[in-house]
């Protein structure tokens, strides 16, 4: 009866597992009592660990792959920097979109102040033709409620131009001093011609209406056409600018988009197969010792939890061995 408890102590013999591996040899017949009866295994190499570890990731990603794994740094700071990066590419994209409409923003408002002071320096010439209007009718008629529409003109004219000047694109500083000077003359002759008027030397007033009044309005005249035509000049090429710039930054736009987007996928790919390759890995090494396989060594390139943790499973795999050889050692000897 011993013998035969001390029969069941040996192990039978082990089908090849699904690996291809074996825990044990028994030979076929001979002395039940010898010591040959049942021996270890000799040494299998463990099977070549799972390369196509990466799922649906290319090979090229595997460098990227293994240098993440490497980094020396615990998984939270991992995700923690890839977080980081994520979030820094998204608010460069709302730098960038920032940027654009700012631009765009400058340029509308370019446009609008050409086409403002367009439309300001017609009033303003309007404003001098009817000085010369009012002045006929007064001269004409001698009814002095012209000579208040006159005045009424002349203030609406020094108006504009002193709203012109704060606004105006470019700044032409020099040119409204001009034109300043040139109202400047046109008010000091519009006086002498009133005070004729007024002292009843009405022939003389025409005189020098015609003769300097009226030849100094075509000189404000002259100069807010020059205005004119150069802001609409400049307005036509500030909107082809406009519609240039607008396909640019909007090519510009949706082509960082795109790569802030290819990069976040890219990055979180790298990232997660980096955490993700380990499990798997030990999750091969805790099957084949499940299945009897105590030969098996885990290795992965991380060097966070992951890492310890595989270095951890081979420790445990070489105790088990060590464990198996002496109780097969001690059946042996039985």
């Amino acid at each position: 009866m011993a013998f035969e408890r001390n029969r069941g102590l040996v192990r039978p013999p082990l089908q090849p597992d699904r690996f291809g591996a074996h825990d044990l040899v028994t030979t076929q017949g001979g002395d039940p009592m010898s010591s040959d009866t049942t021996r270890p295994a000799p040494p299998i190499p463990p099977p070549d660990q799972p390369r196509d570890d990466l799922g649906p990731l290319p090979r090229i990603a595997r460098p990227f792959v293994d240098w993440v794994a490497r980094v020396r740094a615990t998984v939270h700071t991992k995700l923690l920097a890839g977080f980081l990066v994520i979030a820094l590419l998204l608010l460069s994209m709302g730098v960038l979109c920032i940027a654009v409409l700012d631009r765009v923003n400058r340029q509308v408002e370019t446009l609008t102040a050409l086409n403002r002071q367009t439309d300001q320096a017609r009033e303003m010439i309007y404003e001098v033709t009817a000085q010369s209007h009012y002045r006929a009718m007064a001269l004409l008629t001698g009814d002095e409620t012209w000579t208040g529409k006159i005045y009424a003109a002349k203030n609406l004219f020094a108006q504009n131009l002193a709203e012109l000047r704060t606004y105006a694109v470019p700044e032409r500083t020099a040119f409204f001093d001009e034109l300043q000077a040139a109202n400047d003359r046109f008010t000091l002759m519009s006086d002498r011609v009133t005070a004729l008027d007024e002292a009843g030397q009405r022939a003389q007033a025409i005189t020098m209406h015609i003769d300097f009044e009226h030849t100094q309005s075509h000189v404000l005249e002259d100069a807010l056409n020059s205005l004119i035509a150069d802001s609409q000049q400049r307005a036509i090429v500030e909107t082809a600018a406009f519609a240039s710039h607008r396909r640019f930054l909007t090519l510009a736009v949706a082509t960082f988009s795109g790569v802030s987007l290819l990069g976040a996928l890219v990055l979180g790919a790298i990232l997660s197969w980096s955490l993700i390759r380990p499990v798997r890995r030990v999750d091969w090494g805790l099957d084949r010792i499940a299945n009897g396989d105590f030969l098996t060594r885990v290795s992965v390139p991380n060097r966070d939890e992951f890492g310890n943790l595989t270095s951890n499973l081979n420790r445990t795999a070489e105790q088990l061995a060590t464990l198996y050889t002496e109780l097969e050692t001690l059946n042996t000897g039985l």
